[in-house]
Order: structure tokens, then C-alpha cells, then sequence
């Protein structure tokens, strides 16, 4: 079962960005949840 990677609900981003760095990964990673968090945060 092959499902969608922006669809992840864990700021997963596309494969080729991870295969970049896992460093900047994390870091981007760690932004988008905090992001993804403070809009939910705000909607509810």
C-alpha cells in the first residue's frame, strides 16, 4: 500500500529532500511540525 508522502501528517517531505542531508532534513523536518502546530493551534 503505497500512500501519498505529503499526506503523512509528520511534515514528511519528498524523498529526494531527505536523500540530501539528514541534518537539514531534521531541521526542515522539526520547522514544518512546529509550523504545522502552531497552525492548528490557531485554527481550533
Amino acid at each position: 500500500e503505497q500512500k501519498p508522502k505529503k499526506s503523512n501528517g509528520h511534515g514528511v517531505t519528498e524523498p529526494a529532500q531527505l536523500s540530501t542531508s539528514p541534518k537539514a532534513t531534521n531541521k526542515v523536518l522539526y520547522h514544518k511540525t512546529k509550523r504545522m502546530n502552531h497552525g492548528n493551534r490557531k485554527k481550533k
